[in-house]
């Protein structure tokens, strides 16, 4: 639930923070004094006003819903829980320390003058607004990131690591029940070799956490009795006596960041005396009983096994789950920051075409650079994005129709800080939206489905596949029929002539290294190169 609440409030939350784009008012020129008129309300400033008042509300919604949201957290008894409400209440603490309502506030105050603004006023709007927006993007940066995961890939990493050598045990010792019912092996040797793996066996018992059992370690002279007790113990009538597991007075209690019990470590630890009766038969040269106390450990190991990896599966599927959601958190805020510069490139384009000489102006040519820069933060999210595709690394055609998304984003960039706003800038910019659309979809469709998917299905942990092969051929269909229309685009504006308009001829090429990628990643889906 946490993965779709955190989307749901930083989705909605990105609204808020993209639409902290308000430009004060300019500051009006005083009327001759000789005609002193009422102050008459500017509809700019009106209209700015309430647009401003309505995402002062909806952060005042949005902080609500991080405080019931991480109070709930707080009353779970999961460990994870915990960390979850931590995490919202260090984004509660930022709201405060920022004093954000405060913020909005203020700026409401100066745009509301109007007529009666000053140039230092709007000097002071625009910081104030510039501050409020860095403000609200910290809190989004802070709500975006994952403890949680961080915390399952250590924890996946460290059983991974475990069932690694779980199974190189299990294999050395059905290797010895091999070689024991054989007769051709030295019993002696088979003797010390079984030893061998008996030591290791409780090596890796006590790091999967399993605690001894008191018959595994012989008393030595002196020591007392179990259950007697030890000089300087209270009685059992004693009031305060601890109970078995709590430090005694005077010792350190065990350290609480100490990894939990792994799955399986108590049949791990169980193998072991049958792996001791072992050694003791083959040097007894009692090959029968050995075999039986081999066959015996065989099956505790192998239960061990099945268990870890009935815990990694869990794991990487709650993996699964939370970078799925972070994806579709961050494809979310790109498509609302990409529809505001599409959005602006159509408003500076209706400008130019005003023109006498249909060019851009200085002005007009600044504004198409403005958006050009956000252009490059929309990049910079996109190369988070791909980080986090690439670490994950299960996907195929994935990483690859997003690198083709982030190439479109580089050439709408380009265009914008040439002050090229045309259909053609346009047209690449609704390419990125429909794709950002489409890949949100396919995120939303993988969560819903879960592991069910035929991506996700079942075999070891790492079968499971972030999007089935059926949501990665869709997106590579999508990113083939985007490619299909833009060069129709092309044909049409210069049939039967040779381009000579050097980014039109980029453009082209562009084109050209999209289609062979393509094909490169229609070929890794057939030939299963994830697998």
């Amino acid at each position: 639930m946490f993965d779709r609440a955190r989307v749901w409030l930083a989705a909605g939350f990105c609204l808020v923070t993209w639409g902290v784009q308000a430009q004060p008012p300019n500051p009006k020129a005083a009327p001759p004094a000789t005609t002193p008129a009422a102050p008459q309300a500017d509809p700019v400033s009106k209209e700015l006003v309430a647009r401003q008042q309505e995402l002062k509300r909806q952060f005042g919604e949005f902080s609500k819903a991080l405080l019931t949201l991480a109070q709930n957290y707080e009353k779970s008894e999961r460990v994870e829980d915990k960390d979850k409400a931590k995490t919202l209440r260090k984004a509660i603490d930022l709201v405060e320390k920022d004093a954000i309502e405060n913020k909005f506030s203020n700026l409401i105050r100066i745009i509301s003058k109007s007529n009666d603004i000053s140039i230092n006023e709007v000097q002071q709007a625009i910081g104030q607004n510039e501050e409020l927006a860095r403000s609200l993007r910290e809190i989004l940066s802070l709500l975006l990131s994952d403890d949680e995961l961080a915390r399952i890939k250590e924890e996946k990493e460290r059983l991974e690591k475990q069932l690694a050598e779980l199974k190189g045990l299990l294999r050395d010792q059905k290797q010895l029940r091999a070689m024991n019912e054989s007769d051709r092996a030295d019993k002696k040797r088979l003797s010390k070799d079984q030893d061998q793996v008996a030591k290791k066996t409780d090596e890796l018992a006590k790091k999967m956490g399993a605690e001894s059992k008191p018959s595994d370690a012989k008393p030595k002279p002196g020591d007392p009795k179990p259950g007697d007790p030890k000089p300087g113990d209270p009685k059992p009538s004693q009031p305060g006596q601890p109970k078995d597991g709590d430090p005694k007075p005077g010792q350190p209690s065990p350290p609480k960041n100490q990894p939990p019990k792994s799955p399986g470590a108590d049949q791990v630890q169980k193998a072991v005396p049958d792996q001791q009766d072992a050694t003791k038969k083959l040097g007894e040269e009692k090959k029968e009983d050995a075999a039986k106390k081999q066959t015996e450990a065989i099956d505790k190991l192998t239960k061990a096994q099945e268990e870890l990896e009935k815990r990694l599966k869990q794991l990487r599927e709650e993996e699964l789950k939370r970078i799925l959601a972070a994806l579709e958190a961050r494809c979310n805020k790109m498509l609302t920051m990409q529809i505001d510069v599409y959005e602006n490139t159509k408003i500076i384009q209706q400008i130019v075409l005003k023109n006498a000489d249909r060019k851009p102006t200085k002005l007009e040519f600044q504004k198409a650079q403005q958006q050009s820069d956000k252009e490059s933060d929309i990049i910079a999210e996109a190369d988070k994005v791909l980080e986090i595709l690439k670490a994950e690394g299960s996907a195929v055609a994935f990483p690859d129709v997003f690198e083709e998304v982030r190439r479109d984003m580089i050439s709408v960039k380009e265009r914008l800080r040439k002050g090229i706003t045309d259909d053609k800038t346009q047209l690449i910019e609704e390419d990125i939206i429909a794709a950002l659309k489409e890949i949100i979809a396919a995120l939303k469709k993988q969560q819903q489905e879960g592991s069910s998917g035929s991506g996700g299905g079942g075999g070891s942990p790492s079968d499971q596949k972030l999007l089935n092969e059926l949501a990665e051929l869709k997106l590579i269909r999508s990113l083939q029929v985007r490619v299909n229309e833009r060069t129709k685009a092309y044909s049409r504006k210069f049939e039967g002539e040779q381009a000579d308009d050097e980014v039109i001829r980029k453009d082209l090429h562009d084109l050209a290294e999209k289609q062979e990628k393509i094909w490169t990643m229609t070929k890794n889906m057939a030939t299963g190169k994830n697998k």
